[in-house]
Parts: structure tokens; C-alpha cells; sequence
């Protein structure tokens, strides 16, 4: 019986603990690699695979969004960045995407993982 509950519980740990997979081709669970700001606001990102990575997406830019968008975007890479948290983001790219292929405009960002 003991047995049985144990192989229940790491079965259920295992489910509940596999981390999402990171993807710059759809641009799902992604780490904040940089920012930056520029007159007062957010400027551009860059987003990497793993935290460690070194490189990354192309620059992903928010000067195009008005003030007050660009601060909340700003908070949620910051708390992304120092939390070691995913992020989703799309562009407004062809596809909705294209991070690894092209520097392109914010068009949303999400915080956490997506299934």
C-alpha cells in the first residue's frame, strides 16, 4: 500500500513539475533575455529560451505602443526577468511571430506559462 501511494505521488509530482518548452518559432514560454529603455519608456526586448542563454530573439520593439502600455509591458518583463518567469508574447509579424527571423513590433505579451 505504502508503495502504491508513493508511486501515485511522484506520478502526480512528475505531472504537475514538467516545465513548459520553450519556443522562439511560436514565441511560448520564453525568458526575458534584455530591455531597453530609452526617454523615459520601454524601447525594445529581447526574449531567450534559457534563462543562462546569452542570445536570443531578434529585438522586439514597444516604441510603438502609447506611454502608459509600455509600462505595463515594462512591469511584466521585469517581474518575468527577476522572478525567472515565462513569458508568451506575439508580434505583429506575419504568422505572429518570427522572433528568430526579424526584428518586429509588439502586438501582446503574457506572463507565465502557456500550455
Amino acid at each position: 500500500m505504502k508503495k502504491l501511494i508513493l508511486l501515485v505521488f511522484l506520478t502526480f509530482y512528475t505531472l504537475i513539475s514538467t516545465p513548459a518548452f520553450a519556443s522562439m518559432s511560436d514565441c511560448k514560454n520564453l525568458y526575458v533575455g534584455r530591455f531597453a529603455i530609452e526617454n523615459g519608456g520601454l524601447h525594445r526586448f529581447i526574449l531567450v529560451a534559457n534563462p543562462q542563454d546569452t542570445y536570443g530573439s531578434y529585438w522586439i520593439w514597444t516604441s510603438q505602443l502609447p506611454a502608459d502600455e509600455q509600462k505595463m509591458v515594462l512591469s511584466i518583463l521585469m517581474t518575468a526577468y527577476s522572478t525567472q518567469t515565462t513569458v508568451t508574447v506575439r508580434t505583429e509579424a506575419s504568422g505572429g511571430c518570427s522572433i528568430s527571423s526579424g526584428q518586429h513590433n509588439l502586438d501582446w505579451i503574457e506572463y507565465g506559462n502557456t500550455p
